[in-house]
């Protein structure tokens, strides 16, 4: 299990968020009241281990950590700790090996790798806490007040990934290939995506399909024309949203009853693309919760390697959790 070094006023730190879409760096002087100061930034492409392989994941590491670094005319030997919250690391095999390949790159003195999950929980609070991560894929994790962890969902765009932007994307493009072989006439969200990949026929679309050389991730993209739609009162859109804002909230009682937490006292914490615009999609969500008979308290953690700064400021452990099976 990766141990997260202790930090000291005035030392350089790294905090590195790293998915499936993209890898994003900050660059930290610890203050000396447990706060930071922002040195500089740095991103690059993806480094989940499990969908880009640990050559690849650590290189983008490398890549952003060298940008921020470069931002900040400093220099690794400068950093004495580094944090890296990373998607794809939840078995202790990958993220010892993912470990090993960043030591040799010798990105920090001391460094430790956690799973992507771990920055949303609170861990200022001993009452339960919940994070849900809606981007390219969706995952859900939850904390009670005995430590004890649960992990709902990230099963892969495959066989799960329900309220993602992949399956908002899919459901839009399911929607407007049926429209295409059954009318020939798209409209309204059919008709906006159609526009978007300049093209007219089934045939068309499933052509631009098959020439993507990331399709997950351009489908995931979709999502936005959906929101955007939705926002315009489509109501194929507002359908296709509202059925993402439910399976996320499965996510979260399935997370609540395993970890025996009671209705009133759910906290998430959000992150991922559909909560990085104007909010839409989170009151949908909110609405979604509540209705469920939950009293939630939303908190969307805009940028994600602050949640890192504050898990490696704080003295976090990954062992002082008890992740259950």
């Amino acid at each position: 299990m990766s141990v997260v070094p202790l930090v000291l006023p005035d030392q350089l730190v790294l905090a590195v968020d790293g998915g499936g879409t993209k890898t994003a760096c900050c660059l930290a002087r610890v203050l000396a009241d447990g706060q930071w100061q922002i040195l500089a930034n740095g991103q690059a492409g993806p480094s989940n281990p499990r969908a880009v392989g640990l050559e690849q994941a650590a290189e983008a590491i490398q890549s952003a950590v060298n940008t921020a670094l470069s931002a900040a005319n400093c220099q690794a030997s400068d950093c004495r700790q580094a944090l890296f919250s990373i998607a794809g690391t939840l078995d202790t095999t990958v993220r010892a090996a993912l470990t090993e390949q960043l030591y040799a790159r010798k990105l920090a003195a001391q460094l430790a790798v956690v799973p992507d999950l771990y920055p949303l929980l609170d861990n200022a609070t001993a009452k339960a806490s919940f994070g849900l991560i809606a981007g390219t894929g969706s995952v859900g994790i939850g904390r009670n007040a005995k430590n004890q962890l649960a992990i709902t969902g990230g099963w892969g765009h495959i066989l799960g990934d329900d309220g993602s932007g992949f399956a908002i994307g899919r459901e839009a493009l399911r929607y407007t290939l049926n429209t295409l072989e059954t009318t020939g006439q798209p409209h309204g969200l059919a008709t906006v995506i159609c526009e978007l990949w300049n093209v007219t026929t089934a045939y068309q679309l499933k052509t631009c399909l098959a020439k993507f050389n990331d399709l997950k991730a351009e489908v995931a993209q979709l999502s936005k024309v959906v929101v955007e739609q939705a926002k315009q009162l489509d109501m194929t859109a507002v359908g296709i949203l509202l059925k993402a804002a439910d399976d996320l909230t499965s996510l979260v009682q399935q997370l609540r009853i395993r970890l025996e937490v009671p209705e009133n006292e759910i906290s998430i914490r959000v992150s991922g693309g559909l909560f990085q615009s104007d909010g839409f999609f989170l009151e949908v969500l909110h609405q979604s919760l509540t209705t469920s008979g939950l009293q939630p308290t939303l908190q969307v953690l805009t940028n994600p390697t602050h949640g890192v700064l504050e898990l490696l400021v704080s003295g976090f452990q990954p062992e002082q959790y008890e992740l259950l099976p």
